[in-house]
């Protein structure tokens, strides 16, 4: 009996931040190679309009394979849309790390950092997507299933994705992008002023006006961007500089408003939460590989539970406790639990941030949603 193919649908986003045409035609060229043996189509999309048009196009392909090419952000996106118009997710994912950082992509050891950034810039053909598509024509070849390890999922209202924050979180990833405390002021303003249908206009609106951190970056041709750790480092200085500013330092101490249910039981503390962050890995990478941050050291230990992380300490108190973040050690006046689900309800709209996106709802649903196996050529079998 002949041996069926290996399957794949391999879908890139063309704005992610290190995307490079030049690295997506050669993962093309090695997934076509053998297609007696893998066979599947991959192609690039432009906006989120044009995934879903494209996804309804293989609604009836069922691939075995699931690859991904971009960062977080559009990992989340890809996942939700897949789930949404085809009711299932693959059974195998492949992390190609196209984004600006692709924290997903780390724990299988498929984000190399600035290195793959210098490599891709300058056509090097041994970056970690061109490994991957390799890997998989060797596992083809062999007539083997690709080496996985699993990785849990979240569904937070809906949205597919690995870790979210509430509170300080998309504060000080506000200032991170390069946004500014007034704007956010302003957003929180409009948001208290507008029904739930417009809270995503609102954001946009607010989100698209330009600053000093996108006219840096654009004005290197999207260099800076593309780097990945040179841009995370641009992005903290630019965030430590709003810390020491007087006038902006009340910006990050304002407690959660909201309340905090955990597997069906609220959430009672003597200090007011000022921050929530949950997720379904430990690290967060800084650009750089083995440069990580441990806010959730044990997420990942637990089967089918994700790590709830409650910070009652001021963002100066985090920041002192600075080594216990790379270290994986808890930090003082955080509180960390395992839950399978969390409930954040507030009368005022709260902004979440998931992945690379920020959200707003009044009402946050956040549950561990499933395994997914991941390829991981380097990394532990799952």
């Amino acid at each position: 009996m002949a041996h069926r193919p290996l399957t794949y649908l391999c879908i890139f986003n063309t704005t992610a931040g290190s995307f490079s045409r030049w690295e997506a035609q050669r993962i093309k060229e090695i997934l076509n190679a053998e297609p007696r043996l893998l066979k599947g189509e991959v192609f690039a999309t432009r906006s989120q309009k044009d995934l879903e048009n494209r996804l309804k196009e293989y609604a009836d392909f069922h691939p075995d394979i699931l690859g991904i090419g971009g960062g977080d952000g559009t990992a989340s996106q890809t996942l939700t849309s897949v789930y949404n118009l085809w009711n299932y997710l693959p059974e195998i994912i492949a992390p190609f790390s196209m984004g600006t950082v692709n924290q997903w992509a780390a724990p299988p050891d498929l984000n190399d950092g600035l290195v793959d950034k210098a490599k891709k810039i300058v056509h090097w053909p041994s970056t970690k997507p061109i490994q991957l598509a390799k890997y998989l024509l060797r596992c083809a070849k062999k007539e083997e299933q690709p080496r996985t390890q699993p990785l849990d999922l979240l569904d937070i209202n809906g949205k597919k994705g690995f870790n979210t924050g509430f509170g300080a979180v998309p504060k000080v990833l506000w200032i991170y992008y390069g946004k500014t405390p007034e704007q956010y002021h302003r957003l929180e303003e409009d948001l208290r002023n507008s029904p739930p249908q417009d809270y995503s206009r609102e954001l946009n609106r607010i989100w698209n006006e330009r600053t000093a951190m996108d006219i840096l970056s654009d004005g290197t041709g999207g260099l800076l961007k593309r780097s990945g750790a040179v841009y995370v480092f641009s992005a903290v200085a630019y965030s430590m500089a709003s810390l020491l500013d007087p006038d902006r330092r009340e910006f990050f101490q304002g407690p959660f408003e909201g309340e905090v249910e955990m597997d069906g039981k609220k959430i009672e503390s003597e200090r007011l939460v000022n921050a929530v962050y949950v997720s379904t890995y430990p690290g967060v990478n800084l650009g750089i590989k083995w440069v990580n941050l441990l806010p959730a050291p044990e997420a990942g230990t637990e089967p089918g539970k994700m790590q709830v992380v409650l910070c009652t300490d001021s963002l100066f108190g985090v920041i002192n406790q600075l080594p216990r973040l790379f270290t994986g050690e808890h930090l003082e006046n955080v509180y960390y639990h395992s839950a399978t689900e969390l409930k954040l309800r507030s009368e005022l709209p709260l902004v979440g941030h998931i992945e690379a996106d920020f959200v707003v709802a009044k009402e946050f649903i956040i549950r561990y949603d499933r395994t997914l196996k991941v390829v991981a050529p380097f990394g532990r079998k799952g």
